[in-house]
């Protein structure tokens, strides 16, 4: 069974610095360190393989795999071994290897061989093997893994940390990663990243300390960050508590995504985690050291909100339940304008803005609203603000000159906008096709500001603005605007040439 959350989105204007860290040296450490260790191989293997070794070795450890019920054939072993090793397939080199591999790995027979009690003094290569199984030991290393792992019978304190690091090959970091990706950015978003990295530490380590006090003898490394992951896990659940989430699940064949409280999720990660213990007895996976990074993830979550609620980012947590409002007040305002109930729709579409005052579509619905009273001083209000706004796209400018006519009935015969206001709003009219109420303007700040810095070249913009509307009248009183007022203006010069190529 799979839980995932999938409450959140990333915003990339505050990534989650700490997690891309995370995964990017998790990445490093393994595909950096798995280079190594492949120069490192090919260099053993192909000593190994050219050497007499195999022969004197590996059938006698053989040998002893099938005393262990173990099922190699002998015969097909010594055809491999009487092969150049060089001409073998991919797979039966893959066999070879693990074979070999495996044989070092096992500590009892190594012990004797070292001893001499494989290849025995009587043996008539004894000498040549000795000389040459030196030769090769030397190029023996310990893999990162074995180094860096952590071994709960030698437990040695760095590894309790360089575990969580550490995986044993590419899909165990893409599985851990992926779960890392989609819970941790939103651990670090709610706790910053210091605490957030803290936590996961914390977590890893009582991951390590679980798996240690229930597998105390082991000689098998432990290695993977999903102790730590599994602590993020637990610390998600309890930060958002009984806040309703959205997540997919996957019960067999049958998934779907449902819309719960999230601490739900922390008994069912821990029931999930169990039954695969219970049930997969002989695993790789360390079912324990997850439970022990949901347990200590939901305890630091419950000290957190005791103890540290200031460290919390509860904006961040209830931004979903508050845009789940957010629409449902809008859809209701909505309502209420098509109904023509406009006292209410004004109303709750104020209370939406003053929330949400960067809300673009709220504004304009509010302007709408308040349409039906254009003479108040909220309609004016919200009018002044529109008329403010940046946006170029062919929509807004229609309706901002369409609002400009509305702004000009609430002020006839004044202009109550700031004069640089005004002239950007100008700039814009006369650049996408509204000349009109561009004129309009740089009139009344010929009138009241004609000093304003560049009005000679937004009166130029306003001329090539009538040529394109096909009106020669319009656009030749513009530029003896320009003359009049601007009589030394190298704009002037430029309309004197474009007229003169008939332009205009």
């Amino acid at each position: 069974m799979f839980i995932i959350p999938l409450e959140k989105a990333i915003d990339w204007k505050r990534p989650p610095l700490v997690t891309l860290l995370l995964i990017l040296g998790c990445a490093a450490i393994l595909f950096g360190g798995q280079h190594y260790e492949n120069r490192k191989y090919a260099a053993q293997f192909d000593f190994y393989f050219a050497s007499s070794l195999p022969h004197l070795e590996l059938p006698r450890y053989a040998t002893m795999l099938n005393d262990e019920e173990e099922d190699i054939d002998p015969e097909s072993l010594q055809a491999l071994l009487n092969t150049d090793y060089r001409q073998l397939d991919e797979p039966r080199q893959y066999f070879l290897q693990g074979l070999l591999l495996h044989m070092q790995n096992n500590a009892r027979f190594m012990a004797r061989l070292h001893d001499g009690k494989i290849v025995t003094a009587d043996n008539a290569e004894f000498g040549d093997w000795q000389v040459q199984r030196k030769r090769f030991d030397a190029l023996t290393f310990q893999p990162v893994n074995k180094m860096y792992g952590f071994t709960p019978a030698e437990h040695k304190p760095l590894t309790f940390l360089t575990h969580m690091f550490l995986h044993g090959d590419t899909g165990h970091l893409i599985g851990n990663m992926l779960f890392l990706f989609l819970v941790g950015f939103t651990v670090e978003m709610a706790l910053g990243s210091a605490l957030y990295l803290l936590c996961y530490v914390l977590t890893g380590l009582a991951a390590v300390g679980l798996f240690w006090a229930v597998n105390p003898a082991s000689e098998v490394p432990l290695v993977g960050a999903s102790g730590a992951i599994a602590g993020l896990m637990g610390l998600y659940a309890g930060i958002f508590g009984l806040r309703r989430i959205r997540f997919f699940y996957s019960l067999l064949f049958y998934f779907d995504y449902v819309r719960a409280p999230a601490l739900i999720m922390l008994p069912a990660w821990l029931a999930n985690e169990s039954y695969h213990m219970l049930t997969m007895p002989d695993s790789n996976v360390a079912f324990i050291a997850h439970i022990g990074g949901l347990l200590s993830g939901g305890l630091l979550a419950a000290l957190l909100q005791r103890f540290g609620s200031a460290n919390i980012d509860t904006a961040y947590l209830d931004a979903a339940k508050r845009d789940e409002d957010k629409q449902q007040r809008y859809r209701q305002a909505m309502q209420f304008l098509g109904a023509l109930d406009i006292p209410k729709a004004q109303k709750l579409f104020q209370e939406l803005h003053a929330e949400y005052p960067n809300d673009r579509d709220i504004l304009w619905q509010l302007y709408h609203a308040l349409k039906h009273d254009p003479g108040s001083a909220d309609f004016y209000r919200i009018l002044v603000e529109i008329l403010s706004l940046n946006d170029n796209d062919t929509q807004t400018l229609k309706q901002l000159n369409d609002a400009f006519g509305y702004y000009l009935k609430a002020q006839p015969g004044k202009m109550a906008l700031e004069s640089t206001c005004l002239h950007h709003l100008a700039i814009r009219f006369a650049k996408y096709g509204y000349p009109e109420n561009a004129e309009r303007i740089v009139l009344a700040l010929l009138r009241c500001n004609p000093e304003l810095a560049d009005l000679d070249k937004t009166l130029f913009a306003v001329a090539v603005a009538w040529r394109r509307r096909a009106n020669p009248t319009r656009c030749a009183e513009a530029v003896a605007l320009l003359q009049k007022y601007f009589p030394k203006s190298h704009v002037l010069i430029q309309a004197r040439l474009f007229a003169k190529a008939n332009e205009f």
